[in-house]
């Protein structure tokens, strides 16, 4: 399953490289857990040129259900509760070296923005444009069996459904 979330990564990287920017800084919850696996609330996914990073909250508890991260990402925990995860990655990637750094602008507040600003100044932000959503529209085989189990079970449950009403019931 590690292999498949570091493609998912490679497919990104390319498409950032591509574009001008040497990192890329993902903040949308669903957009992490598709590229890094079962997250913490709160963790921000760092993909730098050399190493790939998760910086998780320090007050965040991982929920078993959602699975673990990958085994080949760098797990930062902010030891401070409270502490900005998106302003810690773009004090890592600043601190690597990077010059340029792509991030979701549409997930950004205002006061994170200037807050990336401050604590990098140097760091020229780019918008990544969708470009994770556009890498999820489509799916690999992992994704295609689980809709596969999903659709069956919707179909069983209508099945299920259906034998149950009575002709004559109300809505009521």
């Amino acid at each position: 399953m590690s292999e498949l979330y570091a493609v998912r990564r490679g497919r990104l990287r390319d498409r950032c490289a591509a574009a001008g920017s040497a990192a890329s800084l993902v903040s949308r919850p669903a957009n992490v857990r598709y590229l890094a696996g079962g997250v913490p609330p709160g963790a921000v996914l760092l993909l730098g040129p050399d190493e790939d990073v998760l910086i998780c909250p320090g007050t965040s508890v991982p929920d078993p259900g959602e699975g673990r991260p990958d085994d080949r990402l760098r797990i930062t925990v902010l030891p401070a509760p409270g502490g900005d995860t998106v302003v810690a990655a773009a004090r890592t990637a600043a601190a690597a070296g990077a010059e340029s750094l792509a991030v979701e602008e549409t997930h950004l507040t205002v006061a994170r923005h200037r807050a990336l600003g401050s604590v990098a100044p140097r760091l020229r932000l780019g918008d990544l444009s969708g470009a994770v959503e556009q890498l999820r529209i489509v799916k690999d085989e992992e994704e295609i069996a689980s809709l596969r189990i999903a659709a069956e079970i919707t179909d069983q449950a209508l099945g299920e459904l259906l034998e149950s009403i009575l002709v004559g019931r109300t809505e009521r």
